[in-house]
C-alpha cells in the first residue's frame, strides 16, 4: 500500500509538471492568484479608474489584471498574458502609456553602468506627475559585509551554482562574483585571480572594491541574466535624484507607501533577505 501511495504521489508530481510545461506560462498559477488574492480592490480604492501600473522587468511569471508587465522575453507570454508587453528595456526611450505606479524588482543590477541613467530617465518619463517608482535590488552593503565576514550562509541561496571540482577555498569568491559581476564567475577561475580579489578587498574602500569587481564588464549577455552593476541605498538615491525623481526614501520588505505594492508575495517576494527596497516620487 505504501508503495502504491508513493507511486501515486510521484505520478501526480510528474503530471503537474507536464501540465505546467504544456500550458502557456503557468495558467494554473495565474488563475490561482486571481482567485486567492488579486480580486481585493480595497488596495486600489484611493486610485483613479484611469490610473495605470507598470511592472518593469517583470519576468515571465508575474501577473496582475491591473498591471502591465514589461520585459524582453518574447517566447509566447504575450499570447496568453494579456497585460504582457515584450520590449527592450535598454533601448526604449519611453514606455507605451503613462503610469501612476511603477515597480522594478531585481532589474537595475542587470543594466550596464553606461545605460543605467538613461534607463532611469525612461522610467521617470513614463510616470505621471504623482507617480512613484519602487525598486528592489541586491543590497551591495549586505553582500560586501557578508564577504568581509567570510559568511557562506549569506550566499547559501546560490550554492547550487558552484561547479563540481571548484576548490572549496574559492567558493566564497565564486558566489561574490555571481552577485556582482556574473560573467567573471562564468570564466575559469584561477588562484592568481582569487588572491587578487582578496588583496584588493583588504586595500580598497567598499565602493572601490565593488567597482574593481566590475572592471571590464561593459555589457550583459543576450539573455540579460548577468549582474553587471551594484547598488546600495546611497547609490540608488543619487541615481534617482539625478535622473528625474524629486524625493527618494529607504523602504523595507512589504512596506511600500502605496497599498497596491504592499501585496506580498506578488511584490517583494524575490530574495527579500538580500535586498534593499527604495521608493522614489516623481
Amino acid at each position: 500500500m505504501r508503495k502504491y501511495i508513493t507511486g501515486l504521489r510521484l505520478y501526480k508530481r510528474i503530471l503537474a509538471y507536464k501540465l505546467e510545461e504544456m500550458s502557456s506560462w503557468v495558467r494554473y498559477s495565474k488563475f490561482a492568484r486571481d482567485r486567492n488574492y488579486l480580486n481585493a480592490d480595497e488596495r486600489y480604492k484611493n486610485y483613479s479608474a484611469e490610473d495605470q501600473y507598470a511592472n518593469i522587468g517583470a519576468g515571465s511569471y508575474f501577473y496582475h489584471p491591473k498591471w502591465t508587465s514589461f520585459d524582453f522575453y518574447n517566447n509566447g507570454e504575450a499570447s496568453f498574458m494579456r497585460n504582457f508587453r515584450p520590449i527592450d528595456l535598454t533601448t526604449v526611450k519611453k514606455l507605451p502609456g503613462t503610469f501612476r505606479l511603477a515597480y522594478c524588482s531585481h532589474v537595475f543590477e542587470h543594466i550596464p553602468r553606461d545605460s543605467i541613467s538613461s534607463f532611469v530617465r525612461m522610467i521617470s518619463a513614463s510616470l505621471d506627475d504623482n507617480g512613484c517608482l519602487r525598486v528592489a535590488v541586491p543590497d551591495a552593503d549586505l553582500i560586501y559585509d557578508a564577504y568581509s565576514r567570510r559568511d557562506m550562509n549569506f550566499f547559501a541561496i546560490y550554492k547550487s551554482k558552484i561547479p563540481d571540482g571548484l576548490s572549496v577555498d574559492w567558493h566564497l569568491e565564486f558566489l561574490l562574483l555571481d552577485m556582482i559581476a556574473t560573467e567573471k564567475r562564468r570564466q575559469p577561475l584561477n588562484e592568481a585571480y582569487i588572491e587578487s580579489i582578496r588583496s584588493m578587498h583588504s586595500k580598497l574602500s567598499k565602493e572601490e572594491f565593488l567597482d574593481y569587481l566590475l572592471e571590464g564588464v561593459e555589457s550583459n549577455r543576450a539573455d540579460g541574466m548577468n549582474h553587471v552593476n551594484w547598488f546600495n541605498f546611497e547609490k540608488i538615491k543619487a541615481l534617482l535624484l539625478a535622473n528625474g525623481f524629486g524625493a527618494v526614501r529607504l523602504s523595507a520588505f512589504g512596506r511600500s507607501y502605496h497599498p497596491p505594492m504592499q501585496e506580498v508575495p506578488l511584490f517583494d517576494g524575490w530574495l527579500p533577505r538580500i535586498s534593499v527596497y527604495v521608493e522614489a516620487d516623481k
